[in-house]
């Protein structure tokens, strides 16, 4: 690799064009050769830093993978670990269907014990969606947005095997 007069690579290129290029490769672009000992030194620094930041770009991209894989791995750790009884209650099922999810605090709302979890699934899922809305959906509609479909699956087993 070439080297100037002060000890720095001249041939490396960096986000801000040319900079840093070798003399007679900076002419073929048009460039100016640098005249003067401070503008070498100058555009030397400025290729040594841009260097600095890909590097860092490097490390800072690779740790942000290294992180999505972590929480991935812990998200799916999460949802093998649900619990439909909590999550029933969390999610604030209870306030209308009841604790026991037998008796709903109003007639018109149904009781979901024992409810076929397929069944109780796919009604969730389509009143979440809106493919859903007659009824008493739209007391749903606006707490589903808050449960994600792993929940929603978790829910809909406990209520299965209620009694």
């Amino acid at each position: 690799m070439p080297v100037d007069d002060v000890g720095i690579y001249t041939d490396r290129t960096s986000f801000f064009g040319f900079v840093g290029l070798q003399s007679d490769t900076a002419a073929s672009f048009g460039m100016r050769k640098p005249k003067t000992r401070v503008q070498r030194e100058s555009t030397a620094l400025l290729s040594i830093t841009t260097n600095r930041v890909v590097c860092f770009m490097k490390t800072l991209i690779t740790t942000f993978l290294a992180i999505g894989l972590v929480a991935g791995t812990a998200f799916n750790l999460a949802a093998e670990e649900l619990d439909g009884a909590k999550l029933y209650m969390t999610k604030t099922c209870f306030s209308c269907h009841g604790k026991d999810a037998k008796t709903p605090i109003l007639p018109i709302y149904p009781k979901v014990a024992g409810q076929n979890p397929d069944y109780a699934y796919n009604q969730m899922l389509d009143i979440k969606s809106g493919a859903r809305s007659n009824g008493q959906t739209a007391a749903m509609k606006g707490i589903m947005h808050l449960v994600s479909d792993e929940e929603l699956r978790a829910i809909a087993d406990w209520l299965g095997s209620l009694q």
